[in-house]
């Protein structure tokens, strides 16, 4: 989600705040996976779940920014 708002004109600046929040949810995700993987995997090397290795993506997290324009 991103949100910004225009704040009103303040000795000749422009300025808007924004916010960014990722993740809204909070949902557990796989971002990226190996098939086979060599450090994690174990057994025969057919494509199965247990040879996988997954990488999670992040969990809720969020920014404030502020841009002034002169």
């Amino acid at each position: 989600m991103h949100l910004s708002y225009k704040l009103p004109e303040i000795a000749g600046l422009n300025m808007t705040i924004s916010g960014h929040v990722f993740n809204v949810l909070d949902d557990v995700y796989v971002q990226d996976a190996v098939d086979n993987s060599q450090y994690n995997g174990y057994g025969d090397k057919m494509h199965l779940a247990h040879n996988a290795e997954v990488f999670l993506g992040s969990p809720r997290h969020f920014n404030l920014g502020l841009s002034v324009n002169f």
